[in-house]
């Protein structure tokens, strides 16, 4: 009987031992199966950059009668479309300042639509300002009160009616609509002269028309669409 007892203290003590191990070993599974799930958790550097990039690329619009967008940086390219008052447009990558025929400054944007858009004249390009800055609730409606230190001169602002598309002339209107008052006339192919910072102007009515402001040979607003530089 003896014996028997003393083989039992062993048995028993290897018992303990190997239950020590099993629970030390427990917890470091546990680890292991958790660890990698911190993981997923980062944000991926490559999104934060692109978000960033894109951010420096937004620009939103600072015109009240918002900018026409066109297809090259010169203000008698097609229309490819509009964007208006506190509207937020994308530069394209690289994109830089452009000097049109009328003086002015053109800069490329990808969307919402596509094409050129007038950034303003030099040193005083305020068309379009940064999306991190507060929100415009009254941004000027008049040319700038300094004026740019190379204004455009009087031959820049000279347009003349192309004839292919107004064969009977333009009509000089009060306002910048159809129903408004009438001022005067050109006829095909003559010239008028452009106001200093002119920039085009929407329907007064809303039609898919834009005007534009002129100083002779009578001062009024006529359609914009059938203007070009003078020859």
């Amino acid at each position: 009987m003896k014996t028997v007892a003393h083989w039992g203290k062993p048995v028993a003590l290897l018992s303990v031992l190997l239950l020590g191990v099993g629970s030390l070993n427990a917890p470091a599974s546990a680890v292991s199966k958790t660890a990698p799930s911190n993981l997923t958790q980062d944000a991926d550097p490559s999104s934060l950059q692109l978000a960033q990039a894109t951010q420096n690329l937004c620009r939103r619009v600072n015109v009240r009668q918002g900018l026409a967008v066109r297809e090259r940086p010169d203000p008698n390219a097609r229309q490819t479309g509009g964007v208006g008052f506190n509207t937020q447009v994308t530069l394209a990558e690289g994109a830089r300042s452009i000097p049109g025929p009328d003086g002015r400054l053109w800069v490329e944007i990808t969307a919402p639509v596509r094409g050129y858009a007038s950034s303003g004249y030099p040193n005083s390009q305020n068309n379009l300002v940064s999306c991190s800055g507060p929100v415009g609730t009254n941004p000027p409606t008049n040319p700038p009160a300094n004026p740019p230190a190379n204004p455009p001169s009087t031959a820049s602002l000279c347009r003349q009616v192309e004839g292919r598309v107004a064969p009977q002339g333009l009509a000089i209107r009060a306002d910048a609509s159809r129903t408004s008052a009438y001022r005067g006339g050109v006829p095909a192919g003559g010239r008028l002269t452009l106001v200093q910072g002119y920039r085009l102007i929407p329907d007064k009515t809303g039609e898919r028309r834009n005007w534009v402001q002129v100083t002779s040979p009578v001062a009024g607003y006529v359609s914009a669409s059938s203007l070009i530089m003078c020859r």
